[in-house]
């Protein structure tokens, strides 16, 4: 599966396949180390799991 290029917000790492990553309420992915409450939590998992289950991280090829 080719996933998108996404780098955390917090840190500025690129976030690989199987980081532990949240998703917030307003869509941003951030490493689930560097997530803090500015949001609320809407999800969390591996990125690849995120990109799997949420259409907009979808890449078109």
């Amino acid at each position: 599966m080719n996933l998108i290029e996404l780098y955390c917000p917090i840190c500025q790492q690129q976030v690989e396949g199987n980081d532990k990553v949240v998703l917030d309420t307003i869509n941003t992915i951030t490493h689930k180390t560097c997530f803090n409450l500015e949001f609320a939590l809407k999800d969390y998992g591996t990125f690849e799991e995120m990109v799997k289950r949420y259409e907009f991280f979808k890449c078109e090829d």
